[in-house]
């Protein structure tokens, strides 16, 4: 038995992303889900493809900050003004990271 092929469609990548109609109170970014995106980020980089960190809310890329301080704000929406932050296990899971990704160096 052959199941039937959907016919191919070309779809704006933007259109992909489903906006919310609540964003999270005070969103938390783990240490490894930022490591993570950084991973994947350079393969894609490999493939001259950016991957953007979007506002799932306003469909519009977030503001990075880099080094962010004691304000632990590491993306801001330019439109609705939510930001996220380091989550309070950062620094042991960036900890932990390094142990399993060096062999404890």
């Amino acid at each position: 038995m052959t199941l039937p092929m959907s016919t191919p469609k070309e779809v704006n990548g933007i259109d992909t992303i489903f906006p919310l109609t609540k964003m999270p109170d005070n969103p938390k970014l783990s240490y490894n889900t930022v490591a993570k995106q950084t991973i994947l980020s350079k393969e894609w980089i490999n493939q001259s493809i950016a991957m953007l960190p979007f506002c799932m809310k306003d469909k519009v890329p977030l503001i990075w900050h880099t080094n962010p301080g004691s304000s632990l704000v590491l993306f801001s929406c330019p439109i609705c003004g939510t930001v996220w932050k380091r989550d309070r296990k950062w620094n042991e899971d960036k900890a932990q990271f390094y142990k399993e990704a060096y062999g404890g160096k």
